[in-house]
Order: structure tokens, then sequence, then C-alpha cells
């Protein structure tokens, strides 16, 4: 029931604390590139995640929400809402080595 508020929630409002710009921005920062030079789509690496991770990527680090707080809106363990965002972080690490976050 708190996931669907939580989605429900999330949907109406569409807020984002975090300019998504901002975040293409950093993806690209590691090389010292902007996100353009990179052609790094985080909108499009987010949405090539399984549910469950895009759902604890976007609460912990969107919303700025802290693990536990993310694990009681999961409605799931802590531990595993940091196995989720290990495994979220992997493959988005691989998209981006694979090219497949640049821009459509």
């Amino acid at each position: 029931i708190a996931v669907n508020l939580a989605r429900d929630e999330h949907r109406r409002q569409r807020p984002e604390p975090h300019d998504p710009a901002d975040l293409d921005a950093h993806a690209g920062d590691a090389r010292g590139l902007d996100a353009t030079e990179a052609g790094i789509d985080a909108r499009r690496l987010l949405a090539a995640l399984p549910e469950a991770q895009r759902m604890v990527m976007v609460l912990r680090y969107y919303h700025d929400m802290t693990e536990a707080d993310v694990a009681a809106i999961v409605g799931c363990p802590p531990g595993t809402v940091k196995s989720r965002l290990h495994h979220a972080m992997r493959t988005l690490l691989a998209l981006v080595r694979d090219g497949k976050g640049g821009p459509s």
C-alpha cells in the first residue's frame, strides 16, 4: 500500500528536487566531460532499469531519502535497498560503457 501511495504521489506531483540535467552533467564529470560531450541521457538510463531498481534509485537520489526511508516506502529490508542500489549502479555503468546511455 505504501509503495502504491508513494508511486501515486510521485506521478501526481513529479517533483524533482534535483534537475535531471544536473544528473546528466554529473554523469560526465567523472571523465571531465559535460553531459552533452559524454552523450549520456540519465532519464534513458533510469528507464532501462528494472522497476524495483529504478524505484530505489529515484527515491534515494532524486528525492534524497535515506536507505532506511526508502526501505520503509518500498516495504523491504534496508539490506535489500542497498542490494538494489548496488545492482542498479552496476547496470547503469554497463549501459554507459556499452554506449546505450546516449540520446535517442
